[in-house]
């Protein structure tokens, strides 16, 4: 216990004396073979509010900038990843194709433009189909939101492939 001063009282006995495995001095990130954080950062500031607020996260991320210790140099570097996908898994997984889907649910106010029903699980659905016109991938204009349950209905209907503007403006219009 400390007084008022911040001094600890003395003939008070600690919480954890005694007690095995509670603050081992040589627990945690210490271990042999583990390397601190900021292994040489010292001399460099981190950030403008340095100090032990930080995760081990957003440290390491730190670390690795300062460092350029990222892609291939970095320890749990695995590879391009993206290579194992198909050309339509890398465009569906891009930050542009990610930006498209915003910007569609954004544009009809996160409304499903069958049932007019707002939020719950929305597609973001190409009305020229995918495959078949590349160059409307990510055009604003080839996408419109649908709920899951009316883009399932849809592709029911008109299955996945040569899909038309027109087949959307009849589904939409069927009751």
């Amino acid at each position: 216990m400390r007084n008022k001063k911040g001094q600890f009282e003395k003939g008070l006995i600690p919480w954890n004396k005694n007690k095995k495995g509670v603050l081992k001095p040589n627990s945690g990130s210490f271990k042999k073979g583990n390397i601190p954080w900021d292994k040489g950062l010292k001399g460099i500031i981190v950030s403008p509010m340095e100090g032990n607020h930080h995760t081990k996260k957003a440290k390491d991320k730190i670390r690795k900038s300062l460092l350029g210790k990222t892609g291939e140099l970095a320890r749990n570097w695995q590879g391009n990843r993206m290579a194992n996908y198909s050309e339509n898994e890398r465009i569906r997984k891009s930050n542009e194709y990610v930006l498209w889907r915003k910007s569609i649910f954004e544009r009809d106010n996160f409304i499903c433009q069958k049932y007019g029903t707002i939020g719950g699980k929305l597609i973001a659905h190409h009305i020229n189909n995918f495959s078949d016109f590349p160059e409307l991938r990510l055009a604003i204009d080839n996408g419109i939101t649908l709920s899951k349950k009316a883009h399932d209905e849809f592709h029911k209907k008109y299955d996945k492939k040569n899909n038309t503007r027109e087949q959307l403006k009849e589904f939409l219009c069927q009751k």
